[in-house]
């Protein structure tokens, strides 16, 4: 009897740090490849002034060499929710771009750019969007990115992750104790 309980406790602890271990790989795999996309788009914007580079389809048919582009690339400005603020080296609001975005009202954004561009932060998070300030043209581009689905994609596999985890060291404590 010793001698069976000591055996669940070694296979359950193994399972438990194999389980634990592949799990833990999995998410930190999906939340570096989220925040790259992330960073990428951003990296993309900032790169052409606050929009998607478009590429004539008729004249260029083959995908840009670059990593991280591929058919669907065309579709990003459709896909990505942004806004842009542009602002002079004094702060001062030059153009708003919100055509991108409905869930957040031009103040809001010009407040948050002008809030930021004060700060000095080139950077971060506000609630579900990021954004970054950079010097674009002698003046600053402020982005705001909506990253909710980003972030919502990463909870639903830690959350799946994490039940379908439990179920499994469950199903196998039950064979090991039955066997």
């Amino acid at each position: 009897r010793e001698l069976r309980k000591k055996f669940v406790f070694i296979v359950m602890g193994s399972m438990f740090a194999i389980f634990f271990l592949l799990l833990f790989a999995i998410n930190a795999f999906n939340i570096a490849t989220q925040e790259q996309k992330i960073s990428h788009t951003m990296e993309t914007l900032v790169e052409n002034g606050g929009q998607f580079p478009v590429r004539d389809m008729h004249r260029d048919p083959q995908p840009p060499p670059e990593p991280g582009f591929s058919d669907l690339w065309q579709q990003s400005p459709f896909m990505v929710r942004y806004c842009c603020v542009y602002l002079d080296s004094s702060g001062a609001v030059m153009k708003v771009f919100m055509d991108r975005i409905a869930a957040l009202s031009q103040e809001d954004a010009v407040s948050y750019a002008q809030m930021i561009f004060s700060q000095g932060i080139t950077q971060g998070k506000i609630g579900g969007y990021r954004f970054r300030l950079s010097s674009w043209q002698g003046n600053y581009l402020f982005i705001l990115l909506d990253a909710s689905a980003e972030e919502q994609n990463i909870f639903s596999l830690l959350l799946i992750s994490c039940i379908i985890g439990v179920g499994a060291y469950l199903i196998v404590f039950a064979l090991v104790v039955l066997f």
